[in-house]
């Protein structure tokens, strides 16, 4: 978890992110700015993790299953 809110430019902790942004604003409703605090990031950073989450998950039709 504490990987997630760091600076680490590694591909699994930038998936991580990306699908906690996206899951932080698309199913609790988040505000963008919100998220980049606890995340120590820009609201821009959490709108492209957010683009990015979006497609990761995309690739998963059992994951948005779980979330319904």
């Amino acid at each position: 978890a504490a990987q997630i809110a760091s600076a680490s430019l590694q591909r699994r902790v930038l998936r991580a992110r990306a699908v906690v942004c996206y899951l932080a604003v698309h199913h609790l409703g988040l505000r963008l700015r919100t998220v980049a605090r606890a995340l120590g990031v820009s609201p821009q950073s959490v709108l492209r993790g957010v683009e990015r989450g979006t497609r990761e998950i995309a690739g998963l039709e059992q994951f948005e299953d779980l979330l319904r």
